[in-house]
């Protein structure tokens, strides 16, 4: 016969852990999907202006002009030396939808300037985010 304190847990104590075990299933994975949107969403929107700055810098540091491209057919970016080296290939996720409104393309001068201005719209999920190219500078940001 086993004794009061070796006897385990009672059926009521097992019911009331399952009960909170299956609440968290229940209400985490929902909140999970928004943290997972969420950090997807900045993870582009970061990469997408390292790739930028990349180029800047690469420009200044190599005294070579390069060109961001779109490929609205193929979902990508690419930017390039005007000899045709490609200095950045990056496929955009499915998640992200960019609508030129300005032009497909622009150039990063040697000093790191940008040869135009205007503002890229992309959408990222269900939400819009707009880059922001000042006039003849290489300054931009998001809004």
């Amino acid at each position: 016969r086993l004794s009061k304190k070796e006897s385990g847990f009672t059926l009521l104590e097992t019911m009331f852990v399952l009960v909170i075990v299956i609440i968290l299933f229940i209400i985490v994975p929902p909140l999970m999907h928004n943290v997972v949107r969420n950090m997807e969403t900045k993870h582009f929107l970061t990469q997408f202006q390292e790739d930028i700055l990349y180029a800047q810098q690469y420009a200044i540091t190599n005294s070579i002009p390069l060109r961001f491209n779109y490929y609205s057919s193929l979902e990508e970016y690419r930017i390039r030396e005007f000899n045709g080296t490609t200095v950045i290939n990056r496929k955009l996720p499915e998640y992200v939808n960019l609508q030129w409104r300005n032009y497909y393309q622009f150039d990063i001068y040697s000093n790191g300037n940008l040869s135009d201005f205007g503002t890229l719209h992309f959408t990222i999920y269900d939400r819009s985010f707009s880059l922001i190219f000042n006039i003849r500078s290489g300054r931009f940001y998001w809004q």
